[in-house]
């Protein structure tokens, strides 16, 4: 993940990833070591740079998502009472449809794009930080100190603000990582399909989207890469995620 997050700050600085080196379709070798795309260009070179563009909307989105899902969703599990049952029917009816169903659904509507991906992708996220913070708001209003503070008058923003964000801080720490791991490769599904962000800006889903033309004639690389570059980001935020999982969760049970 550091490396990543190196090639997303300092790539552009290092390489050239619009730049034609040689022919197109050329494999691995020492002048360019994970071969050249459909156009000639390093493929290195648009991975290091293709990282700025997937970690950018996958943060992006999951701000976004975070904003409306774990707001809406601490809300209604202190709130409660038949509005709560409502949100929790249209969360969960809208939780059943796959991420990339529906940010491709959005994204046919909004357009092509890093924002409208964002967008696309933070719309399908938000039921999964609604469920979670929901769950945590509903238990964590029964403590103690949060019955005294309504039962001294204390209203309902006062509450949600200075004592459930706190208290559900841990588990929405741990949702993030892991929905940037679920943003990441939603975004390069939609740049596969050719509905994320456009030629000839550098981003995973995008490049090896653009090179399958070349893989019923043997041309592995191109697709490969991209798809390698995909999984490595994937798998470091569920990792980060499932070790935060452990120092927060964990020390928050052994303090009860």
């Amino acid at each position: 993940m550091t490396v990543l997050i190196a090639f997303a700050l300092l790539g552009q600085y290092l390489v050239n990833p619009y730049r034609i080196v040689t022919a197109p379709f050329q494999p691995p070798s020492s002048k360019n070591l994970l071969g050249t795309d459909v156009l000639g260009r390093d493929i290195l070179s648009r991975l290091i740079v293709g990282t700025r563009q997937s970690l950018y909307v996958a943060a992006i989105s999951v701000v976004i998502s975070t904003a409306f899902g774990a707001t809406l969703g601490i809300f209604m599990g202190y709130i409660g009472g038949a509005l709560d049952r409502v949100a929790n029917m249209v969360m969960d009816a809208w939780y059943a449809f796959p991420d990339i169903v529906l940010a491709l659904t959005v994204t046919v509507l909004l357009g092509q794009g890093a924002i409208n991906s964002a967008i696309a992708i933070a719309i399908a996220l938000v039921p999964y930080f609604f469920r979670v913070l929901r769950s945590d708001a509903f238990t964590a209003k029964s403590l103690t100190y949060i019955e005294a503070e309504r039962v001294l008058g204390a209203n309902t923003a006062w509450i949600v603000f200075r004592h459930l964000i706190p208290a559900t801080l841990p588990s929405l720490i741990v949702l993030m990582t892991i929905a940037l791991a679920r943003a990441v490769l939603t975004l390069g599904g939609l740049g596969f399909l050719g509905l994320g962000i456009p030629p000839p800006t550098p981003e995973w889903g995008t490049d090896m989207g653009l090179a399958t033309s070349g893989i019923i004639n043997g041309i592995w690389w191109p697709t490969t890469f991209a798809g390698l570059f995909i999984f490595i980001a994937v798998l470091g935020f569920n990792q980060l995620g499932n070790g935060l999982n452990s120092v927060l969760i964990g020390r928050r049970l052994s303090e009860k």
